[in-house]
């Protein structure tokens, strides 16, 4: 989960249990030498995200799991390997995935939006209040086939 630390002015990873907390981008301090990519005024620390991120969407297990992912977008596609994790998710058997993507076009999220296996759902403001229930009832019915 992507989480906006406006302490520092930027976004870190942050682990549904809380346990994990780590930067995948801030904003640097006037005269600082970005070292890394750029989104925006962003300077992205793939270091931090991969060590930190990648762990928690990994599935090697014999059971089936819901991986959440919030989000997939501009600053995570930088990096290579959690391009590599998300697809071999997309592809196992065991693993549902629950994903956040943005609305503008992105050709890597264009492809998993158009795969046969995905439900895109738009959260609007007249079902935000009552899309847990529909993802979770979206969700159950995957598992139960």
């Amino acid at each position: 989960s992507s989480g906006i630390n406006a302490e520092y002015g930027g976004f870190d990873v942050v682990a549904v249990d809380n346990e994990t907390r780590a930067q995948l981008a801030r904003v640097l301090p006037e005269g600082v030498q970005a070292r890394g990519p750029k989104v925006s005024k962003y300077t992205i620390d793939l270091n931090s995200f991969e060590q930190n991120a990648l762990p928690l969407i990994n599935h090697s297990g014999s059971d089936v799991t819901i991986i959440v992912i919030d989000e997939i977008g501009k600053m995570e596609l930088f990096s290579h390997r959690f391009k590599a994790q998300v697809m071999k998710l997309f592809e196992s058997d065991l693993v549902f995935l629950l994903c956040t993507v943005p609305v503008y076009s992105i050709p890597f999220v264009n492809s998993l939006k158009s795969r046969a296996d995905v439900d895109v759902i738009e959260v609007t403001r007249e079902n935000r209040d009552s899309l847990a229930d529909s993802l979770l009832d979206v969700l159950m019915k995957k598992i139960s086939n």
